[in-house]
């Protein structure tokens, strides 16, 4: 499995932490003076003694995969760090979990040799990685240590003195004499697990590390007595010494998590589990839809109040018997996971002849469980006065097979919350969100991985270097086709357009998409989240048009033509579907519908003009209406882990993991003179019937000057509305441009063969 690219982000700046460490002659600051200079941000020493141990923060938001960027980072750890070098690939590797639930959880990707996380290991060790719990490091043998990577899975609570459990690694136990043969005795010497870890320097793993970070617990690391302490969590906490922090964006880019998240509240219970129960029955009819290797059965993971039986809760049994009795769901599809019933145990959600579909908990499964075909989340509790449902989020936000797929309703969460408060509801979610490392305040934050200045890199590979623009002959005058002045012009679209939008008298006001935005903020959709702010606010129809024609700007229309659709518009929908006062109330979705129809009323229009060119011949390319790649090229973002010889600029644009392997293809080939991560803004682009300019993933020449545009889609996004657009626009763009230029809609099943196409045409 793959690093995706933020991953191999973390594993590139954690091992140029270590090796700038190495340089620094003062070992007992090299930790610190390391992180600075990486950081630039003050570094936080463990207490007295440990002062000298590495101690840094990865962050990561849920559903980034700390767990498998863990155990690369261990092997990283023993390349790079000194003191594990020594150890000749062998030693103790503590991971401390904050709870059971993910030790059990942690232990099982650890133990399962077909489990990416057991591998990354086993390749790197040689296959010589011991998995034990801390139970199972009572009776440690000392060649488990010292021939093997023994790795203990521990709650934080088993080294805390005051904890029984804790007690027991503090114990005098014989089973571990052996440990210490050949040593000097001490008196009053206890043979304990604390001490074969003390003993061995461990490299410390920490999950959720913001569980870890009391004081209490920082003097307990004084104990173990760590070579290197690394610390993962969505959330740091003040002492954390952050090397670097993973925006939740780019596990929406590489497709890691379900984005955005449907928000909807009803009053009564009942109605919740209903709406979430229709929408769990259509997401499971869409996934039926999708290819056989895509297999997705959509789980509803219900939230109840309680586990005992009470007349004044919704508790488990009586969500079982709505379940059931009104809904009409077979008992065999529903499961508890409760703390006394666990129907989970031994069941894996993931093969197809598991029938389970909805998962009743309170709190269960609030950390340690994931499972990605968990899609929707009800709860029938207040959420406004119960903290657990923002662990509850964390549990909906992973994307199955972590892809785009072809359906973007697999491509959603969805939650429905039984509260009489929308607007507090929603803030709940989002600081939900927050809590799972959704949205970091990144001024306090260093990320190294340039993605957040503009870069410049200069030319590298001389020679001609220009593509043809999308032309049109103008009385005899070719120049670049202008898209408001060709396809727009002065016509008056709207005047006679059908202004008729649909608008559903019931749907529900207490709904809203929470998305990430580019910025990595998390912004709640206007046209549902303004309902309520404005619900209580009273227009007439003649304000009603007049507020909405504030908020329509189309520049190529007369502002009269406008107000007329709009008025059309309202008098369809009044009182035809909607009151007066409703119609008020859904204002922000009328605006939506509005815009939506004169989107759909423009580009039609466009089209229908670019066509009309198109046939006349008008659109053309020519030698004078070209781009030309300057001496230097600007990215927002770069991708600096491969060296590639032949790309144009000496930096490369930011790629997705399969777009990387796909540059990785076009590098290697031989026939291949030079090719170009097109710049996103500032790019190469080509002009079709849509105002949006369509800029291509990649641009490629060849030896004999033939020049190739690339653009990549993901296989099961070949298909929908916006690739058929670009793969039309590229093919006619090549079509006028000359024999020595192609467009190839590139899909991932493709990416091999692409060399292949390339010397072929």
């Amino acid at each position: 499995m793959q690093l995706k690219k933020y991953q191999q982000d973390v594993l590139d700046q954690f091992e140029l932490f270590l090796n700038t460490a190495k340089t620094i002659p003062n070992k007992n600051q090299s930790a610190s003076f390391a992180f600075m200079s990486i950081t630039k941000e003050p570094y936080k020493d463990l207490p007295d003694e440990l002062s000298s141990t590495p101690f840094i923060c990865i962050q990561v938001p849920t559903g980034g995969g700390k767990t498998f960027v863990a155990s690369h980072i261990i092997g990283s750890g023993y390349t790079h760090y000194d003191p594990l070098q020594q150890k000749n690939d062998a030693g103790l590797v503590l991971w401390l979990v904050p709870t059971d639930a993910i030790r059990t959880q942690t232990l099982e990707k650890l133990r399962d040799r077909n489990d990416p996380v057991r591998e990354v290991l086993d390749e790197r060790f040689d296959n010589r990685v011991v998995i034990l719990d801390i139970l199972e490091a009572r009776s440690i043998k000392k060649s488990d240590i010292s021939e093997n990577i023994a790795i203990v899975v521990a709650t934080f609570a088993s080294f805390k003195r005051e904890e029984t459990e804790g007690l027991k690694v503090f114990q005098n136990n014989g089973a571990l004499m052996t440990h210490f043969e050949n040593e000097k005795q001490k008196e009053g010497q206890i043979y304990s697990v604390v001490e074969v870890i003390k003993k061995n320097t461990p490299f410390i793993i920490v999950d959720e590390g913001h569980n870890a970070q009391t004081s209490l617990s920082l003097d307990m690391f004084k104990d173990l007595n760590p070579s290197m302490i690394v610390e993962f969590t969505a959330t740091p906490r003040d002492k954390s010494n952050v090397l670097i922090s993973v925006p939740a964006t780019e596990l929406k880019l590489e497709h890691m998590i379900k984005m955005p998240i449907w928000l909807e509240t009803k009053t009564l219970w009942q109605d919740t589990l209903k709406l979430a129960y229709e929408k769990r029955e259509e997401l499971e009819k869409i996934a039926q839809k999708q290819k056989a290797d895509s297999y997705i059965r959509p789980i509803l993971l219900i939230q109840a109040e309680q586990e005992k039986e009470s007349d004044k809760k919704v508790h488990v049994a009586v969500v079982v018997d709505y379940l059931e009795n009104d809904l009409h769901i077979s008992r065999n599809e529903i499961a508890i996971r409760t703390g006394k019933q666990n129907e989970l145990e031994n069941v894996n959600l993931f093969k197809d002849d598991c029938s389970i579909r909805y998962i009743i908990t309170v709190d269960a499964l609030k950390e340690g469980w994931d499972c990605s075909f968990a899609y929707v989340l009800a709860s029938v509790k207040n959420l406004g006065a119960h903290v657990a449902v923002k662990q509850l989020i964390g549990r909906i936000l992973r994307l199955p097979n972590a892809r785009e797929h072809e359906y973007p309703e697999l491509n959603h969460a969805y939650i429905y919350a039984s509260a009489p408060n929308f607007q507090d509801t929603a803030k709940l979610v989002i600081e939900g969100l927050k809590a799972n490392g959704y949205e970091v305040d990144e001024s306090g934050l260093s990320r190294k991985t340039l993605d957040t200045v503009k870069t410049t890199y200069e030319r590298k590979i001389g020679g001609e270097a220009e593509l043809p623009l999308v032309a049109i002959d103008s009385d005899g005058t070719f120049r670049e086709l202008d898209y408001s002045a060709d396809l727009i012009g002065e016509t008056p679209i709207l005047k006679n357009a059908n202004p008729q939008i649909s608008i559903d008298a019931k749907e529900d006001i207490g709904a809203t998409l929470i998305d990430l935005n580019k910025k990595g903020d998390l912004v709640r959709e206007q046209a549902r989240s303004a309902y309520s702010a404005g619900a209580d606010i009273d227009f007439s129809k003649k304000q009603l048009v007049e507020w909405l024609l504030k908020k329509i700007s189309r520049s190529f229309f007369a502002i009269v033509d406008v107000e007329v659709f709009i008025s059309k518009a309202i008098e369809l929908l009044i009182p035809k579907t909607l009151s007066a006062n409703k119609a008020n109330r859904k204002r922000y979705l009328i605006l939506e519908r509005i815009n939506e129809r004169i989107n759909e009323i423009v580009d039609d229009f466009a089209r229908k003009q670019f066509q009309k060119h198109l046939a006349s011949k008008n659109i053309t390319s020519d030698s004078k209406v070209v781009y030309k790649f300057g001496d230097t090229v600007e990215y927002n973002k770069v991708f600096a882990q491969v060296i590639y010889n032949k790309h144009l600029f000496c930096g490369v644009g930011d790629m997705n993991s399969e777009e990387q392997k796909l540059a990785g293809v076009i590098d290697g080939t031989d026939s291949v003179e030079w090719w170009l991560r097109n710049p996103i803004q500032n790019g190469f682009y080509i002009q079709g019937w849509l105002s949006d300019k369509f800029r291509p993933d990649f641009i490629v020449k060849t030896k004999v000057g033939k020049y190739f545009v690339l653009e990549y889609k993901g296989d099961q996004l070949a298909t929908n509305d916006n690739s058929k657009y670009k793969k039309e626009i590229g093919e006619m763009w090549a079509s006028i441009s000359g024999e020595n230029v192609h467009f190839r809609m590139v899909e991932k099943s493709e990416i091999s063969s692409i060399a292949d196409v390339i010397v072929r045409e």
